[in-house]
C-alpha cells in the first residue's frame, strides 16, 4: 500500500491497459504504472500522491460541518462522470443534483455525502465571509486553472473543482490556493445570497 498526503485513501500499484487520466492534475499517465485508490477509484501519477488534495469519498462526511442533502432529478443523456465511484455515467442510470450539479449514478446516489449547496443560514448562526462551494469534476474541456492558468478540464476523466456559486476552476492539486472567500462571480447583483435568508 502506497501513502499519500489526503486522508482515507488506500492506494495500490497497478499496471495500466489502456490510456489512462491523472485525476489529480488531468494530465495524461505516461507510461504503464498508476496508482488507483482501492475504495473510491481515484487514479493518479506517482508524483501526485505527495501534494494530493482530495480527500477519498469514505472521509467527506467527516469533512463536512452543515449538513444539506441533495436533490436529484434525472440527468440526462449528456456524458458526464459519478462523483462517487468516478465512473462514466450512463443513459437513464444518470440523476443530477438540481441545486450543485453532482452527478452520481441511480445505485450511488445512496452513498453520496449530504454536501450540497447551502441556500440559508439556520438559526443563529452568524456569518460574516461567505466561502467557495468546490465539487469535484464534470468541468468544460475549456475550464482554466484559476491558479496556475493551464487546462483543468477534461472529458476523459472525474478531475479539477469548480466552484459552485462564482463559477471559478481549478486543479485539484491547485484549489487549496485560491483565496476561501467567494464573491459569487460576475453574477452576484442577481444571486440571493445566503446571508440573506434565514430558517428559524
Amino acid at each position: 500500500r502506497y501513502q499519500s498526503s489526503a486522508p482515507g485513501h488506500s492506494f495500490k500499484r497497478v499496471t495500466l491497459t489502456k490510456p489512462t487520466f491523472c485525476h489529480s492534475c488531468s494530465d495524461f499517465i505516461w507510461g504503464l504504472i498508476g496508482y488507483l485508490c482501492e475504495v473510491c477509484n481515484f487514479m493518479c501519477h506517482e508524483k501526485c500522491l505527495k501534494t494530493l488534495k482530495t480527500v477519498c469519498t469514505c472521509m467527506s462526511p467527516s469533512q463536512v460541518q452543515v449538513p444539506v442533502s441533495h436533490c436529484f432529478g434525472l440527468a440526462g443523456q449528456k456524458k458526464r462522470f459519478c462523483c462517487v465511484c468516478r465512473k462514466q455515467t450512463e443513459g437513464n442510470t444518470a440523476l443530477r443534483c438540481e441545486v450543485c450539479e453532482l452527478h452520481v449514478h441511480s445505485d450511488c446516489a445512496a452513498f453520496t455525502c449530504a454536501d450540497c449547496r447551502s441556500c440559508h443560514l439556520d438559526g443563529n448562526q452568524q456569518q460574516d465571509t461567505f466561502h467557495h462551494h468546490w465539487r469535484e469534476g464534470n468541468l468544460s474541456s475549456a475550464a482554466r486553472c484559476e491558479v496556475c492558468r493551464r487546462s483543468c478540464g477534461s472529458s476523459d476523466v472525474l478531475s479539477g473543482m469548480r466552484c459552485e456559486w462564482c463559477g471559478i476552476t481549478s486543479h485539484a492539486s491547485c484549489y487549496t490556493s485560491v483565496p476561501p472567500e467567494c464573491i459569487l462571480g460576475r453574477l452576484r447583483c442577481m444571486l440571493l445570497h445566503p446571508g440573506c435568508v434565514r430558517l428559524n
